[in-house]
C-alpha cells in the first residue's frame, strides 16, 4: 500500500472500519479450536519482529489454574489442589527450570524482559502510526490533509475499531480474574491470573495496531496481533513461551455482557470458571443452585450490593416475601416494601418494585427508609422529589 496516498485512509472508510472490528471481535470471542503449529510461527516471527531470540520451548496450557500453577501460588482468588500440578504436563517442569532467572523477578515487575520488549513493538507501533496521522507526516506534513483526512479517520478508527471492542471484548475481561489485580500490588498468583488472559485485555491495541497495518502502513506488530487473536493468554520468557488456550464456554447476553442462566459463562479447559448474570460475577450458587432452595440468609449474607440486586432479580416476587417484607404503599410507578435489617446500621430498609417496561423485568430499588411511599421512592431513585418527579412519559 502507498504510504503518501492519502486516498487509502479517507473518512470513507468508516464501513471498513466497522466491518474490521466485526470481524475481529468475531475472531476474538470464537472458542474454536485453533491451528497451533501456525500460530507458534507466528509467534516466532514477533519474537524476530523484536530482534529477540526465539523460545526453544512453547508449551499449550489449558487454562488459568495451570499457569497459576507454574507461574504463582495459589491465594484466596484461585485455589489448586493438591496434586493438581501433576495435570501440568511434566514437560513444563523441566523446561521451567531454564526460566528460574526470569521467575526470580515475579511480582509487578515480573514480565521477562522478552514479554515487554515483544508487546512493546505493538504499543509502539500503534503509538506511532497515530502521531504520524495526527501531524499529518504520512502526507507531508498538510495541516489541510490531516484536517481533511487523517484526524476523521484516527476518529473513525478510535471509534468503530477501539471502543467497539473494548466494550465487546476488554470490559468483560475485567470479570475474567479478580479486581485486585488491576491494581498495583499483583502478588505472584495475581500476575499468573492475568497473563492467563491478558490477550483479551489487550484485545483493543493490537487490533488499533492491526487496523493501521492494514489500512495505513505495514509495521512491525502485525504477527503479534495475528498471534493474539488466537489464544486466551501468554508469557513470554528467553527459553521458554506459555501459551494458554482459549475457554471452552463463552457465554454472553444479547447486549453482549458475560452471563449465563444454567451454568459458567467462562469455563476453561483445565476447570477454571466464572459464573455471571448479565455482566455481574456471582457465586456459583446464585446460578446452580434451584430457586426454590434460597432463603432470606444468602441475601443477607451477601455483602456485594450488585449480587444482593442479582438476587432479588432471580428471586423475582417471591424476593419480597422471602426476606419478610411489609407492603408500605403503591402507586403506578411501583410497591414500596419495607424490611427489618438486624445488624444494619438503618434497621430497616425499603425496597421500591418497579417493572422496566423495555424488558419487562422486575426490579427491587433499596430507597432510603424515610422515604413513605412510591411516588416518593421513584422520585428519589431520579433525585427528585415526589412534586418534581412528573414525567410526561416514562421509558
Amino acid at each position: 500500500m502507498p504510504q503518501d496516498d492519502h486516498q487509502s485512509i479517507t473518512p470513507a472508510s468508516f464501513d471498513d472500519a466497522n466491518r474490521f472490528a466485526t470481524e475481529r471481535i468475531s475472531a476474538y470471542l470464537s472458542i474454536d479450536p485453533v491451528d497451533e503449529d501456525e500460530t507458534e510461527a507466528l509467534l516466532r516471527r514477533a519474537y524476530a519482529s523484536a530482534s529477540v531470540e526465539e523460545p526453544a520451548h512453547i508449551h499449550w496450557l489449558d487454562g488459568p489454574l495451570q499457569l497459576v500453577a507454574v507461574l504463582g501460588r495459589e491465594s484466596q482468588f484461585i485455589r489448586i489442589d493438591g496434586d493438581y500440578r501433576d495435570h501440568v504436563p511434566h514437560c513444563v517442569w523441566d523446561d521451567i527450570l531454564l526460566e528460574q532467572e526470569e521467575l526470580a523477578l515475579m511480582g509487578h515487575e515480573a514480565s521477562s524482559s522478552r514479554d515487554h520488549r515483544i508487546r512493546r513493538v505493538a504499543h509502539d507501533e500503534e503509538r506511532r502510526v497515530s502521531a504520524l496521522l495526527r501531524t499529518g507526516a504520512l502526507h507531508g506534513g498538510s495541516w489541510d490533509i490531516w484536517s481533511q483526512v487523517a484526524r476523521p479517520v484516527r476518529q473513525v478508527v478510535r471509534e468503530a475499531v477501539g471502543d467497539r471492542i473494548w466494550h465487546a471484548i476488554g470490559d468483560a475481561s475485567n470479570l475474567f480474574v479478580p479486581e485486585r489485580i488491576h491494581d498495583s500490588d499483583w502478588d505472584a498468583s495475581d500476575y499468573a491470573l492475568w497473563h492467563s488472559i491478558c490477550a483479551y485485555d489487550e484485545s483493543v491495541a493490537m487490533a488499533m495496531t492491526c487496523f493501521y497495518g492494514e489500512h495505513v502502513r505495514p509495521n512491525a506488530a502485525m504477527a503479534l496481533t495475528d498471534f493474539n487473536e488466537r489464544v486466551s493468554g501468554y508469557w513470554l520468557g528467553k527459553s521458554l513461551a506459555l501459551l494458554v488456550r482459549k475457554p471452552i464456554v463463552l457465554s454472553r447476553d444479547e447486549r453482549g455482557r458475560l452471563h449465563s442462566a444454567t451454568g459458567p459463562c467462562v469455563q476453561y479447559a483445565d476447570g477454571w470458571s466464572i459464573w455471571a448474570w448479565h455482566g455481574v460475577r456471582v457465586p456459583v450458587w446464585v446460578i446452580e443452585r434451584p430457586l426454590e432452595e434460597w432463603t432470606r440468609a444468602e441475601f443477607f449474607n451477601e455483602p456485594n450490593i450488585e449480587v444482593r440486586r442479582v438476587i432479588q432479580e432471580r428471586m423475582g416476587e417471591r424476593f419480597v416475601w422471602e426476606i419478610g417484607a411489609r407492603f408500605v404503599d403503591a402507586g403506578p410507578r411501583g410497591t414500596l416494601y419495607e424490611v427489618n435489617l438486624p445488624g444494619d446500621p438503618d434497621r430497616v430498609a425499603r425496597y421500591l418494585l418497579v417493572a422496566d417496561p423495555s424488558t419487562g423485568r422486575d426490579y427491587y430499588l433499596r430507597v432510603p427508609p424515610t422515604v413513605q411511599t412510591a411516588a416518593e421512592a421513584a422520585a428519589w431513585t431520579f433525585g427528585l422529589t415526589a412534586t418534581e418527579y412528573q414525567p410526561a412519559r416514562e421509558t
